[in-house]
């Protein structure tokens, strides 16, 4: 018995594996993949048979299954089994259970963003940024990374910024006059716990816009 793959996969409780044939002539039962739903204890396409006296036996025996090749819904040369991202929409599978995505089509709903790139609670921040950086709800616009800044009383230039860091991120501090040419002022790792970083800023410029911004070796 030869089976393969079908692509894309069918949904769950569609596709079997059955005879087709009267069973009444020898040689005549023939197994055939059936496309329709079937229903697990009920006889479905292909398991019953109106057979005429002294029918051909039937009988199954030492079935094995090979694995002629392995599903890779994205074409990344990643095995589904072991890709953890079916999709490559930048969420994890995993992740994608926990907001209704599907995680083998990385535009669930068809509108032009990945799922990644998508901001359900449109707090300003993405589905991937809060699912894998951040470790927010992306449900909820109230979960979100946030910055508390603090002007310094003795340099105008400058200020403290505050905000929560998570083990196995990296926050790196930025400066900007033009929001074109950032400049890197210091890199923290983060450890689980709040941080405060005192910012300087160039007071022969005019302007001084500063930001976190926040990666994952």
């Amino acid at each position: 018995i030869g089976v393969a793959q079908a692509s894309p996969v069918p949904p769950v409780g569609e596709g079997s594996l059955g005879l087709s044939g009267s069973g009444g002539v020898a040689g005549e039962l023939t197994w055939t993949r059936f496309s329709g739903a079937y229903t697990p204890g009920t006889a479905n396409e292909g398991q019953a048979f109106t057979l005429p006296a002294g029918p051909q036996g039937i009988a199954l025996d030492n079935i094995s299954v090979t694995l002629l090749s392995e599903p890779d819904n994205d074409g990344d040369d990643i095995p589904d089994s072991t890709d953890p991202d079916d999709d490559n929409d930048g969420l994890p599978d995993t992740a994608e259970a926990t907001i209704g995505t599907d995680p083998f089509i990385a535009d669930t709903d068809g509108n032009g963003t990945p799922d990644g790139a998508e901001d359900f609670d449109g707090d300003g921040q993405s589905n991937f940024a809060e699912l894998v950086v951040f470790l927010t709800d992306p449900l909820d616009f109230r979960s979100r990374f946030s910055i508390t800044a603090v002007p310094d009383p003795a340099d105008s230039s400058a200020l403290t910024v505050t905000f929560p860091t998570l083990s196995g991120r990296t926050y790196t501090a930025q400066r900007t006059h033009d929001l074109l040419n950032w400049t890197n002022l210091t890199d923290l790792p983060g450890d689980g716990g709040p941080a405060a970083l005192d910012l300087p800023g160039d007071p022969a410029e005019a302007v001084n816009i500063f930001r976190v911004s926040v990666s994952i070796p």
